[in-house]
Parts: C-alpha cells; structure tokens; sequence
C-alpha cells in the first residue's frame, strides 16, 4: 500500500473513531445476505482500526494500542497525530476541558423517539436464561447495542462496567444485545468481561431496529418507554448515561 492510500485510510479512521456505522441491514431474504451483511460489517470496522501504526503516552513514550485504547476510554484523554500520521499521542484534558467534553450531549439517535415503545425482545442470553423484555416492566433497562469488531464498542466496555456496578443493585436491567452468534462470544467474553447480561444472535432483531451504527445505548424507564437513545462512545456516553438512570431513579 503507497504512502497516499495509507494516508487516506488513516484520515477516514480517525474521523470515525467514536462510534463504528455499518452499512443498512439487508433485505432479510435469505441465511447467505444475513452472513454478507455481518461480514461487511467486520471489515468496516478492522478498516477503521487501521488507525496508526505507533501509539505514544502523554509524556511521548511508546506504549502498546491495548494501553493507549484504555486510556481512551477513561475520557481523560484525547489522541493527536505525533512527529508524523502514522503515529498517534495521547492528550492529557484539564478538569475544566474534562467537565466539558462530558456535558456535551452525544450523537442523538432519532430512530427511538423519547415515549415511544421498542419491539418486544424474547430470547435466551449467554447464561441460557430467558429474556423477555416486557416483562421487565418496572424496572428501568439500559440497553447497549453493540458487536466484537467494534473498537469503540469494546474500548467502553471498563466504564459502562463501572455503571453496572453501581446501578445494578437498584433496581437497573443492563441488556447487551448483539448479532455475534454464541460461539464467538464464547471465546472473548472472558478477556472482555463485560458486566452486562449478553444477548447473542440478534441480526433479525437489529434489522428490526435499523441499526446501523455502534454502539448504540437505549434507556428504558418503568412503563417500557424510550427515554433516550444515541449512538456514540466516550466520555459524554458515560455522562448522559449515569445522568438519565439517577433522573429515572428519582421518579
């Protein structure tokens, strides 16, 4: 790959990094279209995580992309390119810049319109235990739609731990739905170790939705209507996030 293509590569997956959107769900028509779409969307986000070939602390020292990723996802930092493209630095926020950047509403995702009712959801998590989300009912539920090859998916998955948490225990449902089929989820969840109760197989139910853009967070308050939605990550997602489940608490 020549220097301009690895340059424009770099450029559109910087832009992107804050949330993996995927091409519209098909028409559902057969097994074949359903695999085409997943694998499409594989390929979308490993393009995008062609982000940069070395990876550099605040302080200028060479770090891994594992290491720069999770300080990413704390929100503590913000990332800038370093002597040359190919190399990305870490950015250390102020508190003043910090307070900002999480006050900032995220992406807003109009599909969910706040008091509207998503479809009900039926079906067995990784645990194999049944889930029916109207019978959660009086409960608030806190949906994240997510899948592997997401990076910001999987970069947030420490903090949205955090909430879990410490909201679980109040009465808080934390749903994460994704089409990554059981066998695949069987294999990362351990090095993950994501809090929320995993959904697998859930293509039809998404293509439901049309959701096209990950990770996705829908918030549920007790009559089952949407209270708010957006698909986005980082350090505003956790914000709008906390803020809504204390605001849902309190009524």
């Amino acid at each position: 790959m020549n220097l301009i293509a690895r340059s424009i590569i770099l450029f559109f997956s910087i832009m992107n990094c804050c949330s993996c959107r995927t091409k519209d769900p098909p028409p559902r028509k057969s097994l074949n279209a359903i695999n085409d779409y997943k694998d499409s969307m594989v390929v979308d986000s490993i393009t995008r995580g062609l982000r940069a070939f070395g990876f550099f602390d605040a302080n200028k020292q060479e770090i891994t992309k594992e290491q720069f990723d999770s300080c990413l996802s704390t929100g503590e930092y913000d990332e800038a390119p370093f002597e040359s493209v190919y190399n990305l630095k870490l950015i250390h926020l102020n508190k003043e810049e910090l307070e900002t950047r999480k006050k900032l509403q995220p992406l807003r995702f109009d599909l969910f319109k706040p008091g509207s009712i998503l479809p009900n959801l039926r079906a067995a998590d990784m645990k194999n235990e049944f889930i029916n989300t109207n019978s959660l009912r009086g409960k608030i539920v806190v949906m994240n739609y997510w899948f592997l090859a997401c990076g910001p998916c999987v970069r947030e998955m420490k903090e949205l731990n955090k909430i879990v948490v410490d909201y679980s225990n109040k009465g808080v449902i934390f749903l994460g739905i994704t089409f990554d089929e059981r066998k695949a989820l069987e294999r990362a969840l351990p090095k993950l170790d994501f809090k929320y109760t995993i959904i697998p197989g859930q293509e039809d139910y998404i293509h439901k939705l049309k959701i096209n853009e990950f990770p996705t967070h829908v918030i549920l308050d007790k009559e089952g209507k949407v209270v708010v939605s957006f698909a986005d990550s980082g350090p505003s997602t956790i914000y709008w996030l906390r803020k809504t489940i204390e605001s849902c608490l309190q009524q």
